[in-house]
C-alpha cells in the first residue's frame, strides 16, 4: 500500500510519536517493541503462521467460488515458536480473517497460491517504523514486493466492513489505484491482539526513487517537518510541492484516463465513508541518472587513462604505444555503469502497474520507443512525465491510509481546527464528499497536467510523453 525508506533514527529506550496510546516504543538494545511484543516475535509468528494456514492449499485450483463470498468467519491456529529459528516466544494464536474472500482477492490479483506464501515466509522480512503519527509497524517482504503493516483495532473493523464493496470494486473495475489487499491477520499473545494487513509496495527500493511525495490536497499544517527534511529521501507534503515545485506535465491521454481512475477511487472512498487518504507519489529523474552517469563514467575513463599512462611511462614506454593502448583499453571498457540492468524493457512491462492501474488494461501489446529502450530499462513501470525544470521522469503512485472513516471524533476536529485556523478552508479533515472533491481537483489540476501552455514550454519532449 505504502512505502518508506529505513532512514528514521529513534534513542534507545524512547517512545515513538504515536499520539495517545504509544503502541510503538524502543527498548533498551534499539529494538522495535508494538504492544509489548518484540518485532521478532511478530516477524516470526507472522512467517509460521501463514506458512501454516496455507499448507493444505497449495494449488489455486482448490480455491471454491462458492466460498468466495465469505467475507466474514475466521481460522484460529495455535501454534509456539518455529524450532528452526533461535528466537523463543510463549505459544501464541495466529488468526486469518475472511480466508477465503482474500485467496480470490489473490487469485484476481494473478498472485498464485504457492507465490503468496513464498514471497512472506521463504527470506527474512525487515523492519521500520511510520514515521507518520498512527506509530505502525511495518514488514517488507524479503523480495520488496509486499509489505506487512500493523492497524489500530478501529482499522481492523474499517477492513472487515468495507470488504465488500472493496471486492466488488477489484473486480468490476481493473483500473484503480487503491491498495491491493492480500491478507489480513492477527498475532495474539498475553491477551493482546495485534491485526496485521498484508497489501502491494508502492514504492519498492528497486526504483531509485529521487523524490516522494504525499498529497491530500489540504494546506494546513501539510508541510514536512524539520527531522522529515534531514532525510537522505524524506517524503514531501502538500505546501512542499507548492513552494518549491510545479506540475507534471503529462499525455492528455494518460492524463485523462488517470483523472478518471482517481475519480471512481475517490467516490468509492466517500460510499465507505472513508477520509485521510492521500495519494504516494515517487518520482525517478531519468535526466538527473542520465548526467549523474555521464559524469562517472567521465571521470572513470580519465581516471583508467591516467593510470594506463602512468603505468606506460614507468615502464618506459613511447609515447605513442602509450595512446594507442589506453585508446584500446578504453574502447574495450567503456561500459562503466553504476546501476544494475534489469530485465530488458520488453519483458518487464507487465509488471508496469502503475499505467496498468489507471488504465485497466495490461501493456503488454502496446509499442516500446526504442531508441529510449536502455533508459527505459532502469525505470520500467511508470507514468512518463515531464517535471517544471523540464527533466523527463518517471512517476510512480497509489493511494494509502484508506482506512479512516469518518467518525464523531473527526467531526469533532473538524470543527475545533476551523475554530483554531478561524477558517473551513484547507483544514486537512473534511466530510468525505468534501474531502473526495479536493482531492482530485488539487491533484489533477495542481500536481499532473496536460495543458497546452505546458506542452509549448517542454515541446522538445513531447515525444517522450507518448512511451510506455
Amino acid at each position: 500500500m505504502t512505502s518508506y525508506s529505513q532512514e528514521s533514527t529513534f534513542e534507545c529506550g524512547s517512545c515513538l510519536k504515536t499520539g495517545t496510546s504509544g503502541r510503538l516504543r524502543i527498548d533498551a538494545h534499539g529494538k522495535f517493541i508494538y504492544k509489548g511484543a518484540p518485532s521478532a516475535h511478530i516477524m516470526e509468528a507472522i512467517q509460521v503462521g501463514v506458512k501454516h494456514l496455507n499448507k493444505d492449499i497449495v494449488n489455486d485450483n482448490q480455491l471454491h467460488e462458492e466460498r468466495c463470498s465469505e467475507f466474514e468467519g475466521q481460522i484460529t491456529v495455535n501454534l509456539a515458536a518455529d524450532p528452526s529459528t533461535p528466537i523463543k516466544q510463549p505459544p501464541f494464536k495466529f488468526t486469518s480473517h475472511s480466508q477465503y474472500a482474500f485467496r480470490h482477492f489473490r487469485k484476481l490479483f494473478k498472485i498464485t497460491q504457492k507465490g503468496y506464501v513464498n514471497t512472506i515466509c521463504t527470506e527474512a522480512l525487515y523492519e521500520f517504523p511510520n514515521p507518520g503519527r498512527s506509530g505502525s509497524l511495518f514488514f517488507i517482504s524479503g523480495n520488496d514486493e509486499l509489505i506487512i503493516k500493523t492497524v489500530r483495532t478501529t482499522e481492523a473493523k474499517c477492513i472487515l466492513r468495507i470488504l465488500p464493496v472493496y471486492y466488488k470494486n477489484i473486480f468490476e473495475r481493473p483500473a484503480t489505484l487503491l491498495p491491493k489487499l492480500f491478507g489480513f491477520y492477527s498475532y495474539k499473545r498475553n491477551n493482546k491482539n495485534i491485526y496485521l494487513v498484508v497489501m502491494n509496495n508502492i514504492l519498492p527500493n528497486k526504483f531509485n526513487i529521487h523524490l516522494k511525495f504525499d498529497f491530500k490536497g489540504s494546506i494546513k499544517t501539510r508541510k514536512a517537518k524539520k527531522t522529515e527534511l534531514r532525510k537522505p529521501r524524506p517524503t514531501l507534503k502538500d505546501l512542499d510541492f507548492r513552494h518549491e515545485h510545479g506540475a507534471y506535465l503529462l499525455n492528455e491521454e494518460v492524463w485523462s484516463a488517470l483523472k478518471r481512475t482517481i475519480t471512481l477511487d475517490a467516490a468509492i472512498l466517500t460510499s465507505c465513508n472513508i477520509i485521510d487518504y492521500s495519494l504516494l507519489v515517487g518520482v525517478y529523474d531519468m535526466d538527473r541518472v542520465k548526467y549523474e552517469r555521464r559524469s562517472t563514467e567521465d571521470y572513470t575513463n580519465f581516471e583508467a587513462n591516467s593510470i594506463r599512462e602512468l603505468l606506460a611511462v614507468r615502464n618506459g614506454s613511447p609515447m605513442s604505444q602509450i595512446t594507442n593502448s589506453s585508446s584500446r583499453y578504453l574502447s574495450a571498457n567503456n561500459s562503466f555503469t553504476i546501476y544494475k540492468r534489469k530485465e530488458s524493457y520488453r519483458d518487464a512491462r507487465v509488471l508496469a502497474t502503475v499505467m496498468e492501474d489507471i488504465r485497466g488494461t495490461p501493456l503488454s501489446a502496446l509499442p516500446v520507443n526504442l531508441s529510449l529502450q536502455e533508459e527505459l530499462d532502469e525505470a520500467w513501470g511508470g507514468i512518463p512525465a515531464i517535471d517544471h525544470t523540464g527533466h523527463r521522469v518517471m512517476i510512480y503512485f497509489g493511494v494509502i491510509d484508506v482506512l479512516q472513516r469518518y467518525t464523531l471524533k473527526k467531526k469533532m476536529e473538524f470543527f475545533t481546527k476551523a475554530i483554531l485556523f478561524q477558517s473551513r478552508r484547507g483544514i486537512s479533515v473534511q466530510n468525505p464528499r468534501r474531502y473526495a472533491e479536493r482531492f482530485v481537483k488539487f491533484l489533477t489540476e495542481n500536481v499532473f497536467r496536460c495543458d497546452k501552455s505546458l506542452q509549448e514550454e517542454h515541446s522538445d519532449h513531447i515525444d517522450y510523453l507518448k512511451t510506455v
